[in-house]
């Protein structure tokens, strides 16, 4: 029990970037944490640590574990050097926490564990979000490899075989710029109104916008954004009739979290929230 423990309980947390939504999460949760046990229990280690260079974060990590007593238990984020973490996490036997999607074929240790849906299940909640709208056909734009990963629920639906002219959902990967004016032009000319958006948040917006000038934002026009942020956007700039829909992990009304980040002298609009900020606080429940 850890309200029992006679020295500090210390959570690692490993950031690439700086993210004021983890801050108010992590602070305001042990704070309350401390509070209700009227002990100063629950620390945070908190380092910054290269997205890229495995070398340098396999130093910043081992020398949170070495450190002091060490930690009860390290989150991170996906990043290319995440397979390094997990490694070091598990050869000193602490937990390696996670809130991103994870192909399933990833090897994963033993003490890894992470906190966003298995792959499976999450492409199978897409596909029955697909199912919901009833759709007699599709196109799917995806952005990454991912991206077609997290498709695969909804390629089965229809059976779906790569090249043949009988299929009734169109899938197409996204280029690497930002002018879709051509694809979009291809969609507008033989694929009728319902398509499925898989990119970055951040592309939204963007790829919106060019959609209208094509005129297919329009109210016979619909959306699927499988981002879990794009409920951060703000659409009325598009000043479209369009149906757009957003899928969510979280319930806004969430009471306990609710509190924690409105609550506190930093709070956040629940609106505001990222699905990665939710997770992190799960996660940080799941140690305290």
């Amino acid at each position: 029990d850890f309200c029992l423990a006679s020295q500090d309980v210390t959570i690692g947390v490993l950031l690439s970037e700086e993210n004021h939504q983890f801050e108010v999460a992590l602070n305001s949760t042990l704070h309350k944490k401390n509070a209700d046990i009227l002990k100063d229990l629950f620390k945070s280690n908190v380092k910054n640590i290269s997205k890229v260079d495995s070398f340098e974060a396999s130093k910043t990590l081992c020398g949170m574990l070495e450190a002091g007593n060490g930690v009860a238990a390290v989150i991170s984020f996906e990043s290319l050097t995440s397979a390094v973490q997990e490694s070091i996490c598990d050869h000193f036997e602490v937990p390696y926490i996670m809130t991103s999607w994870r192909p399933s074929t990833t090897r994963r240790t033993n003490m890894v564990v992470n906190f966003f849906p298995e792959d499976q299940l999450y492409a199978q909640a897409l596909a029955e979000v697909v199912k919901s709208l009833r759709w007699s056909s599709a196109v799917i734009l995806y952005e990454s490899e991912e991206g077609l990963l997290r498709m695969r629920g909804i390629l089965e639906l229809r059976d779906f075989k790569h090249d043949s002219e009988k299929n009734n959902i169109l899938v197409k990967q996204l280029g690497a710029g930002n002018d879709h004016r051509s694809l979009l032009k291809e969609i507008k000319n033989g694929w009728g109104d319902n398509i499925i958006l898989d990119c970055k948040t951040e592309r939204i917006i963007p790829f919106l916008k060019q959609a209208k000038d094509q005129n297919l934002l329009n109210s016979r026009n619909n959306y699927l954004l499988t981002s879990l942020d794009a409920h951060t956007l703000n659409y009325g700039e598009l000043d479209t009739a369009a149906n757009i829909t957003t899928i969510r992990l979280f319930d806004y009304n969430r009471e306990d979290f609710k509190n924690i980040i409105t609550g506190s002298k930093d709070g956040l609009e629940m609106k505001q929230i990222k699905t990665e900020t939710v997770l992190f606080y799960d996660a940080l429940q799941y140690i305290t």
